[in-house]
């Protein structure tokens, strides 16, 4: 065997490539004739043009990691039509990347981890997600789907654990589907979602659907138009860490059980017509370090014991409701309060002279407080 081909024997037998987070840059390289590939990796480069689509025929191929890079032209079913062992496709933050399936496509695969961040997937929500099966992660935000969200699209949520639709233009109803192929299942079921991040869509309804769920880690739901209440329904969402509903049409008193929320770092209430005050079971949240209830009609006066319950809390936001009363001396405990707000309410009396020479108020150059200010789109300037 020769030089020439001995490199070729060993571009067929190639298992593996990795090329990640290095400066590779020009088009994707021709991979027909590696056959044998399993995995590949080119992430976090500089890969421009289109990708070829002989890279439909690696019929062995698993993962398929293209993140991060500067493609673009058109994905079809040409780059994916003997693709029937992918498992994993990645294909974000290449945002001249157009995806671009026939609306009756079956895939050949079935997916376990799906991530089209900022490509281009057009207007129409892309219905061949309702062949997948088996996939536990499905990223599609910022893609600019401006589609009604389809009835089926709550049914692929039984094995998924994290959802991210964010930033496109959805819209109608969302509901997680408690069903299989046989129809409806037992009321006790619960799905195993964990993250799901619909923030800056269209999205209307009730959020009953977030009682279907075993457990939540990170909920995002804001910038959408959910009305009616809070479902009462968090007493067992142990590990939730992030629950941001802000800039929607919702009601009613803040529940009860956000006080089982016993790991919340990050809570998010601003501009609803919520009402009532903070339930008292809320002093077990004491991992809380950012509570924003800004714009809503709650009432009461300001709770004592905010002070006394959240050690960590940083910035504490209650501006434009309807709280009366003086504001308690007991927020001065709150050794690394770096924003306080209670501006256009109808509080009396003085500012406690310890918020006056507050240190921890001193810190403005936390990335904390500032990163998450910026998500919510305030400004303390």
């Amino acid at each position: 065997m020769d030089r020439s081909e001995k490199a070729t024997y060993d571009f067929l037998i190639l298992f593996l490539l990795i090329c990640l987070q290095n400066q590779l840059a020009g088009p994707v390289p021709e991979l027909a004739f590696s056959s044998s590939l399993k995995e590949l990796h080119l992430s976090n480069n500089t890969f421009n043009g289109n990708l070829t689509e002989s890279i439909g025929r690696l019929s062995e191929l698993e993962v398929l990691w293209i993140c991060s890079n500067l493609l673009e032209g058109t994905i079809t079913e040409a780059h994916m039509f003997n693709l029937s062992r992918l498992r994993i496709l990645d294909l974000s933050l290449n945002s001249n990347l157009e995806v671009k399936f026939s609306l009756h496509w079956i895939p050949p695969f079935q997916l376990e981890y799906l991530s089209l961040r900022q490509c281009k997937l057009g207007m129409y929500f892309p219905t061949w997600l309702k062949t997948q099966k088996e996939i536990g992660y499905i990223d599609i935000s910022n893609t600019g789907i401006s589609d009604i969200v389809p009835s089926w699209f709550g049914g692929i949520a039984a094995n998924v654990f994290y959802l991210n639709a964010s930033n496109n233009q959805m819209h109608g109803f969302f509901a997680l589907l408690l069903c299989n192929e046989r129809g409806p299942v037992l009321p006790y079921f619960r799905l195993n979602l964990m993250t799901m991040d619909l923030s800056r869509n269209k999205i209307s309804g009730p959020l009953t659907f977030l009682c279907n769920v075993k457990e939540w880690g990170l909920l995002d739901l804001s910038d959408n138009l959910f009305s009616g209440r809070i479902p009462d329904c968090f007493a067992n969402f142990h590990k939730l860490t992030y629950l941001n509903v802000a800039n929607n049409h919702l009601s009613g008193e803040i529940p009860y059980s956000f006080g089982a929320l016993s790991s919340l770092t990050l809570l998010h209430l601003r501009n609803n017509s919520l009402s009532g005050g903070l339930p008292t079971s809320m002093r077990n949240c004491t991992g809380l370090k950012m509570i924003d209830l800004g714009e809503n009609r709650l009432t009461r006066k300001i709770p004592a014991w905010i002070g006394d319950s959240f050690p960590e809390l940083i910035v504490l936001i209650l501006r434009d409701n309807e709280f009366y009363g003086d504001v308690p001396s007991n927020l001065c405990r709150l050794a690394n309060l770096q924003v306080l707000d209670i501006s256009s309410n109808n509080v009396s009396g003085s500012i406690p002279d310890c918020l006056q020479d507050y240190n921890a108020m001193t810190k403005t150059d936390s990335w904390f407080v500032f990163g998450q200010l910026g998500v919510m789109g305030i400004s303390i300037a």
